[in-house]
C-alpha cells in the first residue's frame, strides 16, 4: 500500500478476501459463485450464454429457466416459487413477485398467453433527468427521415460538454435498441453539431412515443409466401443431402416442439454517401415474437444492387442458423 492515509501499514500488501461491489472483477466474481449455488440446485449453463441455465422440469415436459444479469435475475418455470425460496434462503433477496413486471429497464405485462415488454418507465426517467438539465422538449412522429445522410454533415465538431450530451443519448438509445426499441435502430449517428440535433429529434420522438414495446406471442405469423401469384416452393431434392447440421453433442435433449422462425432482410444500395456501402436491415422473429433486430452498413462496397442483396441475404442466412442453434441450445 501507497500514501501516506494507511499509516503504519504502508508498505504492506492488502489480501482481498471477497469481491466488492463495484470492483472491476465484482460481477465475474459474484457470477462463478452464484454459478456454483444453481449447480447444487441441479442448474446448468446454456452451451451458448452462461447467463441463461437450464434444467429439466419436474412438472411438465420441458425446462425451467433462471436468467441471470449480475445479481439481477428472472426465473421461467411452471413454479419458480420453489426456487426463490431456496435462493431467499442463502442470499438477501429484494423485489421478490411470482409474477414480474419490470426486469432491467423492461415494464412486463401479460394479458393472456401473450406478455407485452416496453420501456415506458425507463424513458420517462431518462427524460424527466434530461428535460431539468436541457429544458423541455418538443415531440416528433419519427426518430428520423429515411433520406437524412448524417455522413454528409460538416457542422462543427462538438465541444467537451456537448460531446457528453451526444454520448449520454447514444447511450440511452443503444440500451432502449437492445430493450426491443427497434424502431430506434436505423437513427443512431456519430459526433458532430448536426448529429446531435438529430440524436435530439430521437428523444423528442420517444416524449411523443414513450410506450412503444413488442410481444412475447408463440403463435406463428402465418405468412403465406408468393412470388408472382406463384408459390414458392423450397424443394432442392436431394443434391444437398450429404450436409448434416453440426450440433454441440452436450446440448439438452429437445423436449419444446418446433418453433417458427421467420427472418426479414432489406437494404438500401450505395446509401452512405461517403464509402457507397449499402444500409442493410434484418427483423427476425420466433414465432410472432420479434428477437433479431438490426440496421447497418455493409462491412463493403458493392456495385451492384444483386450483390449487396446477395451480401444481406447471406448474413440473414447466418442469423437465422445462429437463432436456431441458440434455441436448440435451450432445448
Amino acid at each position: 500500500m501507497a500514501g501516506d492515509d494507511f499509516g503504519p501499514r504502508k508498505g504492506c500488501v492488502v489480501t482481498l478476501n471477497r469481491a466488492l461491489y463495484g470492483l472491476k472483477t465484482a460481477s465475474a466474481s459474484f457470477h462463478k459463485f452464484f454459478g456454483d449455488f444453481l449447480r447444487e440446485l441441479g442448474f446448468e449453463p446454456s452451451r451458448v450464454d452462461q447467463d441463461l441455465w437450464l434444467q429439466k422440469s419436474d412438472e411438465y415436459e420441458g425446462y425451467d429457466y433462471v436468467a441471470t444479469h449480475v445479481d439481477d435475475i428472472i426465473i421461467v418455470a411452471k413454479d419458480p416459487v420453489k426456487y426463490m425460496d431456496v435462493i431467499q434462503q442463502h442470499f438477501l433477496v429484494r423485489d421478490v413477485t411470482d409474477s414480474p413486471d419490470y426486469y432491467l429497464g423492461n415494464d412486463l405485462i401479460r394479458r393472456g398467453n401473450k406478455i407485452y415488454v416496453s420501456t415506458k418507465n425507463y424513458v420517462m426517467e431518462v427524460l424527466r433527468k434530461y428535460q431539468e438539465k436541457h429544458g423541455a422538449l418538443a415531440k416528433e412522429n419519427l426518430p428520423l427521415k429515411s433520406k437524412i445522410h448524417p455522413e454528409l454533415d460538416e457542422s462543427p465538431q462538438l465541444d467537451e460538454e456537448r460531446h457528453k450530451e451526444f454520448q449520454h443519448i447514444i447511450g440511452v438509445c443503444q440500451w432502449l435498441i437492445v430493450s426491443g426499441r427497434f424502431d430506434l435502430t436505423y437513427a443512431i449517428s456519430s459526433p458532430r453539431e448536426g448529429h446531435l440535433e438529430l440524436d435530439q429529434k430521437v428523444f423528442r420522438y420517444l416524449k411523443k412515443y414513450p410506450k412503444h414495446g413488442y410481444a412475447i406471442n408463440p403463435k406463428p405469423l402465418g405468412l403465406d409466401l408468393e412470388y408472382q401469384k406463384v408459390p414458392v416452393k423450397l424443394d432442392f431434392g436431394n443434391q444437398y443431402s450429404y450436409f448434416k447440421e453440426m450440433l454441440d453433442p452436450r446440448f439438452p435433449e429437445p423436449l419444446v416442439g418446433e418453433l417458427d422462425i421467420n427472418l426479414f432482410c432489406d437494404l438500401d444500395h450505395g446509401h452512405d454517401k461517403v464509402t457507397g456501402r449499402s444500409v442493410t436491415g434484418l427483423f427476425g422473429v420466433v414465432g410472432s415474437t420479434p428477437v433479431i433486430w438490426s440496421s447497418k452498413r455493409q462491412p463493403c462496397v458493392q456495385t451492384s444492387t444483386f450483390g449487396a442483396e446477395f451480401t444481406v441475404l447471406k448474413k440473414g442466412v447466418e442469423e437465422a442458423a445462429a437463432l436456431r442453434y441458440h434455441l436448440r441450445a435451450m432445448g
